[in-house]
């Protein structure tokens, strides 16, 4: 149920589609960057009061109930954070510094460290809480010595 309904519908597209589509016309609101394996993976925020425009209709009909709405709307992949930065430069060097799109990076855990939390870790609990049930029964039913629950009331001398 969790990955139906995880929240991240944003589309992936090139680098070469934000810089011309998104960011060349001040489209984007912010943009956040988290290292994902090997890569950089980059949310697109877009301006709320741009989302209306045409080109961004692919994205407006994916916004179902399970959208957060302050969740990206674009997502791409780069080598290294320099890179990115270097070629945000690039493409905003005749923009003043305080009109540019803001990047800001994040932490973020890996993928598997959520699946195991939510999945691997309740399950190992519950056999650990059996096999620590099962160990103060000592160790079954059957009459005699070990059997703690048929032991009441016997002597031990």
């Amino acid at each position: 149920v969790q990955y139906l309904f995880n929240g991240n519908n944003a589309k992936v597209i090139s680098y070469q589609r934000f810089e011309n589509e998104m960011l060349k016309p001040h489209d984007v609101e912010k943009l956040i960057a988290y290292k994902n394996g090997d890569l950089y993976t980059v949310e697109v925020y877009i301006k709320k009061d741009r989302l209306n425009q045409a080109k961004y209709q692919e994205v407006n009909q994916k916004n179902s109930f399970n959208m957060s709405v302050n969740a990206p709307q674009y997502i791409f992949t780069q080598a290294t954070y320099e890179s990115l930065e270097n070629k945000l430069k690039e493409a905003e060097k005749d923009i003043p510094s305080e009109q540019r799109t803001p990047l800001n990076s994040e932490s973020r855990e890996s993928p598997w460290t959520g699946w195991f939390m939510s999945f691997i870790l309740p399950v190992l609990l519950l056999i650990g809480f059996w096999m620590f049930i099962m160990k103060r029964m000592g160790g079954g039913a059957g009459g005699g010595a070990g059997g703690q629950i048929f032991n009441i009331g016997k002597s031990k001398a």
